[in-house]
């Protein structure tokens, strides 16, 4: 068991981020006897007995059995792990401190490059608009289309197989270029625009630090890296709201991050609701709510006039709530219990993780935006 351990310690040194190679990786999950392990568990084995623990309560299976068990689980993981020399605390500290510290600011507006997805990318505005202080405060703000993305082929969302795409850059771009605060939006090249040289700031990076991705605050993953600070309580993205949904109840909801313990029958007796997102995510909503209306919509600045005219907004952890949360419009969240890392901050704010406060909310909401 000694050997068992070790390696689930040598799994922290030999990836920067465990957790997100976890989630990148979020379809290979362990069957053991029939039962799901899920990947980002695995990662957190740390000690003799929980490891014993955890897959015996799975399993129940006798102390032997859980042995090699254990032992086959290593040998799956060892083979899907990337090879990454063996690193010290001390190194890797050394490592994150460099790359957040050797970051070039000469020039007087500020250079930003981010590739994605568009929630994450509307997060880190705040630290953005944290590092333009004092630097006519405006900046140029350039999108990496290239990435690709973590969903699953079965999973549609607004990227396609990118975290960003062509097409999503051409439906962004409005409502950046709406923004007071940024000068100019572009697609990032890497054969004209040399990160070191002309971009300042990288946001990306925060996938390179010690940093847990599936929980605490999106937004301040940004701040954690570059050591900026915004009021998360304040609106940072600015629109006019289209005040024709102003008597409408406007929900959406991906096909990741879907609590089980929530069900949006109930919303079948509200009037009114309409839903943004893509097809595929609405013809399921559709099954639970027969009155649901899609809005198709040309662009993410149309799409953000929408939710900041409504009467009040319902989402999970997705785009659309991060334009919710960003605008500061009376909103739910759908909390998903494995990756918690969407936290409404300020007033009008609420997220729930069961039914019941679920449906008082609506109720709470729908009455006091009469």
């Amino acid at each position: 068991m000694q050997k068992k351990r070790n390696f689930f310690q040598k799994l922290w040194l030999k990836i920067n981020n465990p957790l997100q190679y976890c989630y990148e990786y979020e379809g290979l999950t362990k069957i053991i006897e029939n039962k799901q392990i899920e990947a980002n568990n695995i990662a957190r084995l740390h000690s003799d007995e929980y490891i014993k623990n955890f897959v015996q309560k799975f399993t129940r299976e006798s102390e032997e059995n859980t042995n090699k068990i254990i032992e086959n689980i290593v040998k799956k993981w060892e083979s899907q792990i990337p090879h990454f020399p063996e690193k010290s605390f001390e190194d890797l500290s050394q490592e994150f401190n460099a790359k957040i510290s050797n970051i070039k600011k000469s020039q007087e507006i500020l250079n930003f490059k981010h590739s994605g997805h568009l929630g994450d990318l509307i997060y880190s505005l705040p630290t953005a608009i944290s590092l333009s202080e004092n630097r006519q405060n405006s900046f140029n703000f350039f999108v990496d289309i290239k990435k690709k993305s973590v969903y699953k082929d079965n999973q549609e969302h607004f990227g396609g197989g990118k975290m960003l795409n062509e097409k999503t850059f051409t439906m962004l771009k409005p409502l950046l270029e709406q923004q007071s605060y940024i000068k100019s939006v572009g697609i990032f090249d890497e054969n004209t625009n040399d990160t070191n040289s002309n971009m300042d700031y990288n946001l990306d990076i925060f996938r390179e630090l010690p940093i847990f991705l599936n929980r605490g605050n999106i937004a301040k993953w940004y701040s954690y890296a570059f050591g900026a600070y915004f009021d998360l309580s304040n609106a940072w993205i600015s629109v006019i709201p289209n005040k024709q949904y102003q008597e409408n109840i406007i929900l959406a909801r991906s096909q990741r991050y879907n609590n089980p313990h929530i069900d949006y029958t109930f919303l079948s007796k509200y009037e009114n609701i309409i839903f943004l997102g893509v097809e595929n995510e609405y013809q399921t909503m559709k099954k639970k709510i027969p009155n649901l209306i899609f809005k198709e919509v040309n662009n993410f600045l149309e799409m953000a006039q929408i939710i900041a005219g409504c009467k009040f907004f319902i989402g999970n952890q997705s785009f659309p709530y991060a334009l919710a949360e960003a605008l500061k419009v009376p909103r739910l969240l759908e909390i998903f219990y494995q990756n918690p890392n969407v936290i409404p901050n300020g007033n009008n704010g609420y997220d729930f993780y069961f039914q019941y406060h679920f449906e008082n909310l609506v109720k709470k909401l729908n009455i006091s935006n009469s």
